[in-house]
């Protein structure tokens, strides 16, 4: 198989009406539709990538696609209507769009193991697609913010021995930009995050593999702390850009800013873009996609 796929593939278990409309876009790009990028559990791990018309400079993006730890085309499609693709193409950066799998199927440890995995592949491909695999950058917006954070906080190193090329690459990245990401589920606006949600935004899987039923306060806590990126800050991390509303009512604004305070007191540089008022994301977010794009260029040229 070859090579811009167009059409994405079916979508078994999402009500087609999600898929029907089409986001705004500038479409400044080719669009590579469901690239194969490893298997988990049988189950193949896929990423649209999103060539830039202009010329392109070299770098890419790697943008985890997740919303309420859900992945799927509609969230991608929810990703290219905030303007980021449009702001990181115009900038010719070449964006890989990982879908890291959902919670129904999937803990967050192992959809950070599947984006370590996604970044080892374009490491290893990076020629074919006209990029410099060394200088990445890391983007995700709320769940997928999350699992960005925890991707970028723990990096694993290449075995240059390895048989297999993929694993002889590291996949730690050189600069992170987020949008409003939860970072410490013990003190989710004041208690620790509802494991126990249900509807839509269900996360039934998200720190054990068969859920938190008859799980004691000690080891649901104890699971919370390790997927929670304000605790698992230290010296030497990559810089960070996020973005988030003062009155977001869905990720609690002081994820954000005790994080950034985190990351400066281990002497990590972190800059926080706070929009006044409400919104998840909000209608002006284009504005900050932009000045995302602008960092990023900054940070992998340096």
């Amino acid at each position: 198989m070859s090579y811009p796929i167009a059409e994405p593939i079916e979508q078994v278990h999402r009500p087609r009406r999600g898929l029907r409309s089409r986001p705004r876009s500038t479409g400044n790009y080719t669009q590579h539709c469901n690239v194969v990028y490893a298997e988990s559990e049988g189950v193949g791990l896929v990423m649209d990538v999103f060539q830039p018309s202009v010329t392109s400079n070299g770098h890419a993006i790697v943008d985890v696609v997740s919303g309420a730890w859900r992945s799927d085309r509609v969230r991608l499609n929810e990703h290219i209507g905030l303007g980021a693709i449009d702001a990181f193409c115009d900038a010719g950066f070449t964006v890989f769009a990982v879908a890291p799998g959902s919670a129904s199927l999937f803990t967050a440890e192992q959809m950070v193991a599947h984006i370590h995995a996604a970044i080892r592949y374009i490491r290893n491909n990076g020629l074919a697609w006209g990029i410099d695999g060394d200088g990445l950058g890391l983007f995700g917006v709320s769940a997928g913010g999350h699992l960005a954070a925890l991707t970028a906080l723990r990096p694993e190193p290449g075995a240059r021995a390895a048989r297999q090329a993929w694993f002889r690459h590291a996949s730690d990245v050189s600069a992170v930009g987020l949008f409003f990401p939860p970072t410490d589920l013990l003190d989710y606006g004041g208690q620790r995050f509802d494991f126990a949600r249900s509807g839509e935004h269900a996360v039934p899987r998200l720190i054990f593999p068969d859920g938190i039923a008859n799980r004691s306060d000690q080891e649901i806590n104890e699971a919370a702390w390790a997927i929670s990126p304000l605790h698992l800050v230290h010296k030497g991390h990559p810089p960070f850009l996020i973005a988030h509303a003062t009155e977001d009512a869905v990720v609690p604004y002081s994820q954000s800013e005790r994080f950034v305070e985190a990351l400066k007191a281990a002497d990590v540089e972190a800059t926080l873009l706070s929009h006044t008022g409400p919104g998840h994301p909000w209608r002006s977010v284009a504005v900050e996609c932009g000045q995302m794009a602008t960092w990023f260029a900054q940070r992998l040229r340096a």
